[in-house]
C-alpha cells in the first residue's frame, strides 16, 4: 500500500505513524484544495525519485469533488519510492473510490457515532421511495441537523455499498451535497437536489 489515509491525527502522530511505516524518509507538504494544485503535484512526481519520499496531504476533505477525482489518477498509479499520506478530520467527505486506494488510520477519537435512532432513521431513509424521502428531508430545518443527518446517511450508505445495495454515484451525490452545506449552502434546497439526484 502507497497510501494512508489519517483520521483525525495530529501533525506529530503522524510524522510518528509514517517512520514507523515506511520509515525515516524525507516528507514533501502539498496543499491539494482545488483542481489546479493537482497538476503541480502531477509534475513534481515525474522527477522520479530514486530515495522514499512521502507526500504529506493535509485537510483533504476541504478538496472538492472535482479535485478528489483528479487526486484519484494519481493514486491510481504509484511510484515505488513514493508514499502518500493524507490527512482528513473524517472519512464522511473523502469519496468512496480514493477510500478504496488508502490504508486507513483512525485515531481513537474519530469514529463517527450514531444512536440506534439515527441508525434505524438512517436505514430507513435508503429503503423510502422519492417521494417519502422528499417528506422526510421537510423536517430537517437546522443546518447541524443536516450535517448529522447526511454523516449517518453517509456510513450506513457505505455498508450498503459494500454490499452493493446502491452505487458511488448515490454516494458522491450525498457527499457534495454534505460539503455544499458545510459551506453555508441552503440545507433545504441542498437536501431536495440530493433526493432529486438519488
Amino acid at each position: 500500500m502507497h497510501a494512508y489515509l489519517f483520521l483525525n491525527y495530529q501533525t506529530d502522530s503522524i510524522n510518528q505513524t509514517i517512520e514507523k511505516i515506511v520509515g525515516k524518509n524525507r516528507i514533501v507538504e502539498f496543499e491539494i484544495q482545488k483542481t489546479k494544485d493537482v497538476p503541480i503535484l502531477r509534475d513534481f512526481l515525474k522527477l522520479n525519485y530514486q530515495e522514499k519520499i512521502v507526500i504529506w496531504i493535509n485537510n483533504f476533505d476541504g478538496a472538492n469533488t472535482e479535485t478528489q477525482n483528479a487526486m484519484l489518477k494519481i493514486l491510481e498509479e504509484p511510484q515505488e519510492n513514493v508514499y502518500f499520506a493524507i490527512n482528513a478530520k473524517t472519512e464522511e467527505t473523502i469519496l468512496p473510490t480514493i477510500l478504496s486506494r488508502c490504508e486507513i488510520l483512525r485515531h481513537a477519537q474519530e469514529e463517527l457515532k450514531l444512536s440506534e435512532n439515527q441508525v434505524n432513521e438512517c436505514k430507513e431513509f435508503w429503503e423510502m421511495n422519492k417521494a417519502s424521502k422528499m417528506v422526510y428531508i421537510k423536517n430537517i430545518r437546522k443546518r447541524e441537523e443536516a450535517i448529522s443527518f447526511l454523516e449517518g446517511l453517509i456510513k450506513i450508505g457505505r455498508k450498503r455499498m459494500i454490499g452493493q445495495k446502491i452505487s458511488g454515484e448515490k454516494m458522491e451525490k450525498i457527499l457534495t451535497t454534505l460539503k455544499n452545506i458545510q459551506a453555508n449552502g441552503n440545507s433545504q434546497i441542498q437536501l431536495t437536489g440530493m433526493v432529486l439526484g438519488l
